[in-house]
């Protein structure tokens, strides 16, 4: 019984973790696109392809992606869509803080003033970490 357990188990454990590996090459490879072709169009397929709950984690780390490796514009266009579709999302607030503290005129020039003045709440921002 115990070995039929253990083989049930592993076989879990190998179809789920497949599962998690081509989700993170398919994330990987549509950044990688997007960066190429300086189009957020590949990542928002891929992000709008995946179950709605987890699509506020795909957006923040193909933000991360993108301003890590300073390519900003194409940061600041996925904040904006982060912030229309994830409204209540604190992450998506994160963002828009982070971009308008170190980036404010690609934020303003991204984020329009009465979008920012209708939807960012600061509060929600605040119950990120310093890191996100």
């Amino acid at each position: 019984m115990l070995e039929i357990t253990i083989l049930i188990a592993t076989l879990l454990l190998t179809i789920l973790g497949g599962i998690f590996f081509r989700r993170a090459t398919a994330i990987n490879r549509a950044l990688a696109d997007s960066i190429k072709q300086q189009s957020i169009e590949p990542i928002m397929a891929q992000i709008h392809s995946a179950a709605e709950i987890n699509r506020p984690n795909l957006f923040h780390r193909a933000i991360s992606h993108l301003w890590r490796t300073y390519e900003r514009s194409l940061a600041a266009s996925l904040i904006r869509i982060f912030l229309t579709e994830h409204r209540e999302v604190p992450m998506a607030h994160f963002w828009v803080q982070e971009i308008m503290s170190i980036e404010p005129s690609l934020g303003r020039l991204t984020l329009r003033e009465e979008m920012l003045a209708e939807t960012y709440r600061p509060e929600l921002a605040a119950q990120c970490g310093a890191t996100g």
